[in-house]
């Protein structure tokens, strides 16, 4: 009996149930039952060993015993693996969904505010072009206040105009990415005093509609938090086509970002902001990657890399995706003026 409790694989055997590793429960449990066939096979016709046989017989009992209660574990955790995954596929996909429809909300918003909001203000400015038009039958009070409000509704018309394009800029469905990124900056940096350099690829092309909404988020988040937190008076855009790919850097020479932050972003641990948080899901959900870069007091560099699943051949698509928007900046034209 102390012969088999101090015997090797006893022991290995328990270790492996301290450790609580399955894969080394199963390997040592073979182990203990090979070193106990072996030793019942040694005591075969050995008459004076008759309880050591019994023992043996018993442990060779259990550990099949154990062996199907460790397998049905193992199939136990291989479910509950496969559920946790599948779980996290749908709120991966939840996520998704949630981040297309902000999207599409916000594209809404931005074209009620054009056309419902600014149309109605732009009558009302006609209006009030009329009612100055008359300005020497009303009294100098009335003639300034009516002119006061003609300046306020062109104040407001512009604040609801830019409004309406950062929601959804419609230069990003209408003539792509590039032009929309040069808009965008342009405004920034005016808006921020910010000077924001560009290195474009000017035979970018087109995208799908969620790569570019993609890319372009990003980018304002980038462009945010460099105004929000980085003091830096400069910002650099870069983004490259690839075949299979597109890059997008934006950079600063800021005050950087503390190793420490540097690390909980890249484990999604500690107080992450909302906006790094959003960004890394974009991207994801493409299949893409985010990488952030930065040490502290020499500026950060933001990089994100979309693979494209059907690259474009080259030049395809470019004149009928041309033609295409010239007939819908027609019409958008042609709306305007009636």
């Amino acid at each position: 009996m102390d012969q088999i409790k101090s015997s090797p694989w006893v022991a290995s055997c328990e270790s492996a149930f301290i450790e609580r590793d399955p894969k080394k429960m199963i390997e040592r449990i073979g182990m203990a039952e090979s070193a106990i066939d072996a030793r019942l096979f040694d005591l075969r016709n050995d008459t004076d060993h008759h309880e050591e046989r019994q023992l043996m017989s018993d442990a060779q009992s259990n550990l099949a015993l154990l062996r199907r209660e460790q397998e049905a574990l193992e199939v136990r955790i291989t479910e509950r693996t496969a559920d946790l995954k599948k779980s996290e596929q749908n709120l991966h996909k939840l996520a998704g969904r949630l981040l297309y429809m902000r999207d599409d909300e916000r594209r809404r918003l931005a074209r009620e505010l054009h056309d419902s909001v600014g149309q109605a203000l732009t009558a009302i400015t006609m209006d009030i072009a009329v009612v100055q038009r008359e300005s020497d039958r009303l009294s100098p009070t009335a003639a300034k206040a009516t002119s006061e409000t003609a300046d306020l509704i062109q104040q407001v018309l512009r604040e609801i105009r830019t409004m309406s394009h950062l929601l959804h800029p419609p230069l990003l469905d209408e003539c792509g990415l590039l032009p929309a990124i040069r808009w965008y900056a342009e405004g920034f940096a005016q808006r921020s005093n910010i000077k924001v350099s560009l290195k474009l690829d000017e035979d970018f092309g087109r995208l799908e509609r969620d790569l570019e909404t993609t890319i372009f988020r990003v980018l304002q988040e980038c462009l945010t938090n460099i105004h929000r937190h980085s003091r830096s008076k400069t910002a650099c855009i870069r983004i490259v086509r690839f075949p299979t790919e597109v890059r997008l850097e934006v950079s600063d020479e800021g005050r950087g970002i503390p190793s420490g932050k540097i690390s909980e972003m890249r484990s999604n641990s500690g107080n992450i902001g909302v906006g790094t948080v959003g960004m890394r899901e974009r991207i994801e959900l493409v299949g893409g990657k985010l990488e952030i870069a930065s040490e502290d007091g020499h500026g950060t560099t933001v990089s994100a890399t979309i693979p494209l699943q059907e690259p474009l051949p080259q030049g395809a698509g470019t004149i009928e995706s041309s033609i295409k928007r010239l007939a819908k900046l027609g019409r958008l034209l042609r709306l305007k003026m009636s």
